[in-house]
């Protein structure tokens, strides 16, 4: 009891400071999320829709090793729980003990006050080696908590808030000499980093690498063992790439495209965007440099601007020696250094871009960028320079640089009364920042702290009893363009423990095997699948379906058996051989023209394509109609353009053109792309693509 009372005697600032973490959260969020039996806020589409279902849908599979796989979300194949983004460590954690959780569950709120509770108390540990008062401690810990990059990422990147990470990474540095100038605990603590990252969010690899860099320096330079200072690097390594391995993340997943889209612009320190009640925002050279997002905040950005002045006016560049023994002695602040320089860096790279200029694009070889393009939001990568920066703010003044000149030892009041207005000035810019980002925290309160109800966009009663069919195990589609409409979906499967074929993953399946799934499942139906036909454009492929074929909430849905419900007559079925292409708002269409009531209007070299129907193998009629057409150049293609289709028995006139197509394979996404190559203005008022059967005939 005594050692527990010293102990807390000891940590009372760190754990005031997990307190007003804890507080924070709960002001900004509320508390209804924190009940792990709430989970209609989670489905309210975007990615944390993703998140939850991801970890529904993992728990209702069977235990698999790799014991991060499941194959309930692209059935037959097995995915990894690291690319829905579900906190793979609490997902597991929580599947271990799903026999005694309720059926509604989710750990997401949780997830966030732990965050914020760890991002208050590791800040507050790191700052307690530089600032001895308590006051100032907590002052600058609400810095931490308070932090844009921090708080923006939490429930839409969720896993992402984990930036507490990149904190508990900074705290060996900072206590080398304390803790870790034996190599057996930093080996210990980046290990343990190695299994947290990777088992939160794979991002968190580089970024806490580039911190680890910072640390083998100081180490390397104190130690002079350089093998024995590699030791930390090696565990960070080998326990991220286990876990990983563990989780199922070699799995088939593709690399996606976007490296340098996604990039961090060199305004983004001041560039609010959306965030601040004073500043505006600033142009950026691609949409995607949201990613790079690093808005330190205008109560942080004025701190800075202070610590600087204080810093800069008490060098005396006189007395500053640069050689080797000054460098060994200031290796630390030569870490953080590099770790900022390092961030910037990487997260900068490939395209360089100040506001909406690009200033240079760093040309990189074809191998390292598919390597580079796992982690292609680059932008991300800026976090341990924001946080530096953050420290710096705090307590530059009084560390980060070598005072050169000292106040006289008889006068200790003036001391006092500097340490006193650096309380006022921590104590001002904090406010500064709570309004600056008021009105953003208002949008989030309002958000989370409402009570939601979801609807699911499957309200027929159709689903309830189909359900109560016990054969369904799967249920086969083409991954709908409504993502609304998947997660509702998977909401269904996941409730009646039905697999899915395919989810929206933060790294998508290898191109073409989805594919191959669908087009072997709809050639072979069974009756332990329920085929969903969830897009307009996929009615050929249902009406020719080798089943019954029922309609509920706008979808087709298929099944060799009998279902409890009303069936589509023939006549609706036959009425489904016949598409009927209208146009609006200009879409699939390129250069000048215009779409009214319902007729594209295409002016000479413009291009109308689309609809990307499905069509199953077979052969089709198609007619388009309109004035001027003669003079029209007529293609189809399918897979975006890639795979041209050969058209048969063309006929064209002023007012029609019609010929027909052979698919010999089933066609995912056929389009019919029409220009005009005349001189003067040309009309499509439709375009009819019609099913035939081998004798040149339309089915009936």
């Amino acid at each position: 009891m005594v050692k527990f009372k010293e102990w807390l005697i000891k940590n009372m600032t760190v754990l005031i400071a997990g307190a007003i973490g804890a507080f924070v959260f709960i002001t900004i969020y509320g508390t209804k999320i924190l009940n792990p039996c709430y989970t209609d806020w989670l489905m309210s589409g975007g990615d944390l829709s993703q998140h939850y279902l991801g970890w529904k849908m993992y728990r209702n599979g069977d235990w698999t090793f790799p014991i991060g796989l499941t194959d309930q979300l692209a059935y037959p194949y097995y995915t990894s729980v690291i690319f829905t983004d579900s906190i793979p460590v609490f997902a597991v954690f929580f599947k271990l003990i799903s026999p005694i959780l309720p059926n509604d569950f989710q750990y997401f709120g949780f997830w966030g006050i732990f965050c914020f509770i760890l991002q208050g108390m590791l800040s507050a540990k790191i700052l307690q080696k530089f600032l001895r008062k308590k006051s100032f401690i907590l002052l600058g810990t609400a810095f931490f908590i308070l932090s844009p990059i921090h708080i923006w990422r939490m429930f839409a990147h969720t896993a992402l808030a984990a930036h507490w990470l990149i904190l508990l990474a900074i705290y060996p540095i900072v206590y080398y000499e304390e803790k870790f100038y034996k190599s057996k605990n930093a080996v210990l603590i980046y290990g343990l980093l190695g299994i947290l990252c990777s088992s939160i969010h794979l991002y968190f690899m580089p970024i806490v690498g580039m911190v680890l860099c910072g640390f083998l320096l100081v180490s390397m330079v104190k130690s002079k063992k350089i093998f024995e200072s590699l030791l930390p690097l090696f565990s960070f390594l080998s326990m991220g790439i286990i876990t990983v391995y563990l989780l199922g993340g070699f799995a088939s997943h593709a690399s996606a495209g976007g490296l340098g889209h996604y990039s961090f612009n060199l305004n983004s320190f001041f560039n609010p965007m959306g965030w601040s009640i004073f500043l505006k925002d600033l142009k950026t050279y691609t949409t995607g440099q949201y990613e790079g997002f690093a808005y330190l905040g205008l109560g942080v950005l004025f701190l800075l601007f202070v610590t600087l002045l204080h810093a800069v006016s008490e060098i005396h560049f006189s007395s500053v020696k640069l050689n080797k023994e000054m460098a060994a002695g200031q290796i630390e602040k030569i870490a953080y250094t590099l770790i900022v320089l390092l961030s910037l860096m990487a997260a900068v790279s490939p395209t360089i871009s100040f506001g909406e200029h690009l200033l240079a694009k760093v040309p990189i070889p074809a191998a390292i960028e598919k390597i580079w393009s796992i982690f292609r939001a680059s932008g991300r990568l800026v976090w341990p320079a924001v946080y530096f920066l953050v420290l710096f703010a705090i307590c530059g003044d009084r560390v980060f640089v070598d005072r050169c000149s000292t106040l006289p030892a008889n006068q200790p009041e003036k001391l006092g009364r500097r340490i006193d207005l650096k309380l006022l000035i921590l104590a001002f810019c904090i406010l500064l920042q709570v309004i600056d980002l008021s009105d953003r925290f208002k949008s989030i309160h309002n958000r989370f702290a409402t009570e939601v109800q979801y609807q699911s966009m499957l309200s027929d009663p159709f689903w309830e009893e189909a359900m109560k069919e016990e054969k369904i195990e799967h249920f086969i589609f083409t991954k709908p363009g409504d993502q609304a409409l998947l997660y509702s979906i998977t909401e269904l499967a996941s409730n009646h423990q039905i697999d899915i074929g395919d989810f929206y993953f933060a790294r998508g399946i290898k191109n073409g095997t989805i594919q191959e799934t669908l087009n072997e499942a709809w050639s072979n139906p069974r009756d332990d699948n329920l085929y969903l036909f969830t897009q307009k454009e996929e009615r050929l492929r249902a009406a020719r379906f080798k089943g019954n074929l029922y309609h509920a909430d706008d979808i087709f849905i298929g099944y060799t058996g009998e279902l409890n419900a009303q069936k589509m007559t023939e006549q609706e079925v036959r009425d489904l051989l016949f598409i009927d292409v209208t146009f609006q708002d200009k879409k699939y269409m390129k250069g000048d023209g215009e779409d009214k009531d319902g007729i594209r209007y295409l002016e000479p070299g413009g291009l109308s394509y689309g609809p990307y129907v499905a069509a199953p193998k077979g052969i089709y009629k198609v007619t388009v109609l309109g004035k001027g057409l003669q003079s029209a150049n007529v293609f189809c293609h399918y897979n975006n353009g890639s795979t041209p289709i050969d058209i048969y028995n063309l006929k064209q006139s002023n007012e029609r053109i019609e010929f027909e197509l052979n698919a010999v394979e089933d066609i995912p996404n056929l389009e019919v792309l029409i220009q005009n190559r005349s001189d003067s203005q040309i009309q499509i008022e439709n375009i009819w693509i019609t099913v035939w059967d081998d004798d040149r005939r339309e089915v009936e």
